[in-house]
């Protein structure tokens, strides 16, 4: 007999079984057509999963159309931010987006659901706290990991370029042939001077 109540182990299958696909399709970049769409399907549901985790977090309070806008614009966030600064990194390939898509989605499962938490009698937080500090804090949450990963990069950038020849190349007034020959003009001003 069934109390409704659905195993953790089984309640945690099905996002493995989504990371594990998004994963897959990360690794085997040439794969059937089939194996594709199954990845699209799995990506889809991934970003709605997390869009939607997003949104009873932040916004429980919504009804459920506006819940659902919300859920759908936190998905688009969580797609397009992450694969602008792919792209204008020029790391945006199938592999790495799909990576991360499979993190922000098994990160969004971390999330806690306000619905649950008033069913059972507990709140979230000792101090409940308002839409707008839950929103600040995500907000701030996000700009830290934003000025982290610029760091990482820049790190990264830096530990193999060496900086004396990098400078050379951008500063016009470094450049020998952007520099006068006041020298040899001096000389040739004494010596018809005289």
């Amino acid at each position: 007999m069934s109390t409704g109540r659905i195993h953790p182990a089984a309640r945690l299958a099905l996002p493995l079984l989504l990371a594990a696909i998004l994963l897959a399709g990360a690794v085997i970049p040439d794969s059937s057509r089939a194996f594709q769409a199954l990845v699209l399907a799995a990506m889809l549901a991934a970003l709605w999963e997390a869009g939607s985790r997003l949104a009873r977090w932040l916004v429980p309070d919504f009804g459920p159309a506006s819940r659902g806008v919300a859920a759908f614009t936190f998905a688009v966030g969580v797609a397009v931010v992450p694969a602008t600064w792919l792209g204008h990194f020029g790391w945006l390939r199938p592999a790495p987006f799909l990576i991360w898509t499979a993190a922000a989605f098994l990160l969004s499962l971390r999330l806690p659901n306000p619905e649950k938490a008033e069913a059972e009698g507990t709140s979230l937080s000792p101090a409940s706290s308002s839409k707008a500090e839950r929103i600040d804090l995500a907000l701030l949450i996000m700009a830290g990991l934003a000025i982290a990963l610029v760091g990482l990069y820049d790190m990264g950038r830096l530990r193999w370029a060496p900086a004396g020849p990098s400078l050379r190349r951008t500063c016009t007034p470094c450049r020998p042939s952007a520099v006068p020959r006041w020298s040899a003009s001096a000389r040739s001003i004494r010596a018809s001077g005289s």
